[in-house]
This record gives C-alpha cells, sequence and structure tokens, in this order.
C-alpha cells in the first residue's frame, strides 16, 4: 500500500469512526432522560423553561434529591445559535451574583467553564455552552465533602457534554 493510500484510508477511517452531533431533537431526549448515578437519587421536579432563559427557545430544569438531601439541578436550553448560548452564561451569570471558585479544577480545561460556589457556599454550579447549546449542572455538597462534589459536577459535566455531542 502507498503512503498516499495509507494517509487516504486513515483520513476516511476517521471521519467514519468519528462521532457525529445529534440531531438537537436527539440531544433534547437525552438529557431530559439523563439523572446522576453516584448514589440513589430521586428526580422532585421537572419543568419545561421554554421562554424563561433570556433569548433562548426550549429548554428544561430538573431537579434530584439523594438520600442525604443533597440535590443536582440540571438547566438546558437549545439558543439558535453560540453567542446566544453564551449570553445566556453571561445572564445566568449575572443575575445570581456569582462568582468564580478558583479553587475548583475545571471540567473541560481553562476558560472553557464558569465554575461558581452556591451563594451559601455548600454547592458548587458548572456553566457551558455547546454550540448553540447553554448547560448548567449544580449540586450541593455534603458536609465537609466539597472535594467529592468539584469531582461529581466534573464527571457529571462530562457525561451531559457527551449527549450534546458537539465540539
Amino acid at each position: 500500500m502507498s503512503r498516499r493510500s495509507v494517509l487516504t484510508f486513515g483520513l476516511v477511517a476517521a471521519l467514519v469512526l468519528a462521532p457525529f452531533p445529534l440531531h438537537s431533537a436527539q440531544a433534547s431526549d437525552a438529557l431530559n432522560s439523563w439523572a446522576p448515578t453516584d448514589g440513589a437519587w430521586s428526580q422532585t421536579e421537572t419543568f419545561d423553561s421554554e421562554g424563561s432563559r433570556g433569548d433562548c427557545m426550549d429548554g428544561r430544569l430538573t431537579r434530584w434529591v439523594n438520600e442525604v438531601g443533597d440535590t443536582t439541578t440540571l438547566i438546558w436550553a437549545t439558543c439558535g445559535d453560540a453567542t446566544t448560548a453564551a449570553a445566556l452564561v453571561n445572564l445566568t451569570w449575572a443575575s445570581n451574583g456569582m462568582f468564580p471558585a478558583d479553587s475548583v479544577a475545571p471540567a473541560f480545561g481553562d476558560g472553557l467553564e464558569l465554575v461558581s460556589p452556591f451563594l451559601t457556599f455548600d454547592g458548587l454550579t458548572r456553566l457551558w455552552t455547546q454550540g448553540e447549546w447553554f448547560l448548567s449542572i449544580s449540586r450541593t455538597c455534603p458536609e465537609g465533602g466539597r472535594a467529592t462534589c468539584d469531582a461529581a459536577t466534573a464527571a457529571y459535566a462530562q457525561d451531559l457534554a457527551r449527549l450534546v455531542g458537539v465540539p
């Protein structure tokens, strides 16, 4: 096999094996069926947030509680384009009086998400965008378990990012 054939074969294989972005409806369904998997969590509320997320279109808020009373909240919205999604991150950040948690390792790398402690300092919120998608995952932390909470929200964010399927 010539070098050119090997390169062509490699390129074709990479394109075939690369993950394709999910269609919006598929990603919405995947996000709606997601739940935390670290322990026993019960869904406590869910509601569509269409029209309540700035200029973004459909979306949903879902909250779970575990056996010790900690809560996890997922908020997602589709925003039509990346600029509108980024504006929703800024709006959420500003309207909730959030500030950075510099001591928390980012789930995706520096500058790719905003990480903020809850105002009561007993939890953590991660906000990010993926193309037209706005995502926010929050979790209260068990007393003295901040490191566990930080790691859990990072794992949640990575799981959710895979469901949306866009860079």
